[in-house]
């Protein structure tokens, strides 16, 4: 933990926080809900968000958070999934995926899937796709723009994950619908 100066928006004044440079898997849900995020001026009380680069590590993966930097970070530590991530967006969708427990490269298929399966009307207004979660027979993506979710069917997932080659990375690496083809086909 750090302790970091942040200027009030509202009544101007300095305040010292504490914020966080590594976390685990059991810190992900405050996270998404952007409560580590959150801090109370301690003068005027107003709750403002403060983003600050933050690592999570997981069992078997690394996130690292780099607002406003999307360049590749190096890392001392090892995982089979190492990514950075650049927004908060990113972040948060990266590490609801694997939280969960999926690949993201699978994840950026799927997506890309649903698109091509859609017709114009849908795609009419559509930002972009986001994994939102599961339940028990599907995987929940949220369709900004349309403010509505669809669903996927885990099976398809698990045959994707069956049928795909997905290539090794050794550093940390920004994957996202414009970089996951570098790394993944169908065998």
């Amino acid at each position: 933990m750090l302790k970091e100066d942040f200027k009030c928006p509202k009544c101007g004044k300095k305040n010292r926080i504490k914020i966080y440079d590594t976390l685990t898997n059991d810190d992900v849900p405050s996270i998404i809900s952007k409560e580590i995020f959150t801090k109370e001026c301690r003068y005027c009380h107003e709750h403002i968000n403060v983003q600050y680069g933050l690592k999570v590590i997981g069992d078997n993966y690394i996130v690292i958070f780099t607002p406003s930097c999307s360049d590749d970070v190096v890392i001392d530590d090892k995982k089979d999934i190492m990514r950075v991530c650049d927004t908060f967006d990113d972040f948060k969708e990266k590490l609801m995926i694997l939280y969960d427990g999926y690949h993201d490269i699978i994840i950026e298929f799927i997506k890309e899937f649903l698109l091509h399966q859609m017709d114009e009307e849908m795609k009419n207004g559509l930002e972009e796709i986001r994994y939102n979660g599961d339940n028990e027979d599907n995987l929940i993506f949220y369709l900004r723009g349309k403010e509505t979710s669809i669903g996927c069917g885990k099976y398809f997932y698990e045959e994707l994950l069956k049928k795909s080659k997905i290539k090794k990375i050794d550093r940390c690496v920004n994957i996202d619908s414009n970089t996951y083809h570098k790394y993944f086909r169908l065998r």
